[in-house]
């Protein structure tokens, strides 16, 4: 066992540390744009950093376009992840959920598994907490004004602390409930400030018309 492994926490009974790159048949970037492509949704979306969000999910708000031909597009289960941006964005991870005629710049990673043992969604969600909890910030190459990750330290660095296959499912089904949950949360607590911001207009309206 390496010094890599014995360093890492314990995992409950059944689960493995295992290398990324011996859960992944791919670990590798896309392609620069060139010219992007002039008039709306003219060629292939071709999807930066700015498109996956700090939530981990797929943003197509600001979608760019090129002309490609010959390229291998973004199909269910390939893993998304943000290999150069700021430190503190990098390493943004989302999942891919349906086949897609999308391809992606060389500033994204695309992570492809093999799926026989392997849920991509828990992979993708391990990842993302990597990014959340500045893993990936703390072990970046520095570069003027931005930062990286390469496809070997992916490889090579990242250790999955990985679950029997069954369980790997009921995981993700309880983050996507707990999360469900959470964005619910966020919504009332959205309409909750709307309607303190008209008490608060009301109030003051009130007050300077004498009805205080």
């Amino acid at each position: 066992m390496t010094e890599e492994r014995e360093n890492l926490p314990q995992l409950p009974k059944g689960w493995i540390w295992e290398k990324l790159g011996s859960l992944a048949q791919e670990i590798n970037p896309g392609f620069p744009s060139g010219k992007w492509v002039r008039g709306e949704k003219q060629g292939i979306p071709h999807l930066r950093p700015m498109n996956i969000s700090s939530d981990g999910s797929v943003d197509l708000t600001d979608l760019k376009y090129v002309n490609r031909n010959n390229y291998d597009p973004l199909i269910k289960g390939d893993i998304l992840f943000n290999n150069t941006n700021s430190p503190k964005l990098l390493g943004k991870t989302a999942y891919i959920k349906e086949n897609t005629i999308w391809a992606y710049s060389n500033h994204m990673t695309r992570i492809r598994l093999f799926l026989p043992l392997l849920h991509p969604s828990y992979i993708a969600y391990f990842l993302h907490h990597l990014f959340l909890s500045g893993f990936f910030m703390m072990n970046c190459v520095h570069h003027v004004n931005q930062a990286s990750i390469g496809s070997e330290f992916l490889r090579q660095k990242v250790f999955v602390p990985l679950a029997p296959y069954n369980e790997q499912g009921r995981i993700v089904a309880k983050i996507e409930e707990l999360f469900t949950r959470l964005d619910a949360g966020v919504e009332s607590l959205k309409k909750v400030k709307a309607q303190l911001k008209r008490y608060r207009q009301a109030v003051l309206k009130y007050a300077f018309e004498g009805k205080l």
